[in-house]
């Protein structure tokens, strides 16, 4: 089962990924973060399929499914016991796109950045830790396009 699980998930990276366009360190990086937290977390196949594909998960009120995004969030190094920093979160991007340019040559905009992950963290809602960094999680997807990504 786990097996075939792993094989849908590597198909589905080879075809789409949410991570396109971005550094391969920060690929790796994410990477690592889901198969960290895959093994934490009970997610269905279909959350996961979807996350790979999308960055969002298909049942956003699933505490497994949002408390796995929170945990690739804190192995990403945007959380820190459950609390989402700013601070941390623009630490690990701007050293993630120090010297990285978009498919078209232009540079991040980094202090849009930084005023995007500002308004994400200050946006967040929801009843639960998980469900307010999913939150936090789903804004920074929706501002990527802003900087460029």
């Amino acid at each position: 089962m786990q097996l075939c699980a792993y094989l849908v998930v590597a198909a589905v990276v080879l075809l789409y990924s949410p991570t396109e366009g971005l550094p391969q360190r920060i690929v790796d990086k994410m990477e690592s973060a889901i198969k960290e937290c895959q093994g934490r977390f009970k997610i269905s196949a279909d959350d996961l399929e979807t996350f790979r594909t999308s960055g969002m998960l298909k049942d956003e009120k699933a505490p497994d499914g949002t408390c796995f995004v929170q945990c690739v969030m804190e192995e990403m190094g945007m959380v820190k016991d459950g609390i989402f920093s700013t601070e941390r979160k623009m630490q690990v991007s701007e050293e993630a796109f120090k010297d990285f340019k978009t498919p078209d040559g232009a540079v991040i905009d980094i202090e849009k950045m930084r005023n995007g992950v500002t308004e994400c963290a200050a946006a967040a809602t929801g009843d639960t830790t998980c469900a307010k960094n999913y939150s936090i999680w789903v804004c920074l997807g929706a501002k990527r396009q802003e900087v460029g990504l």
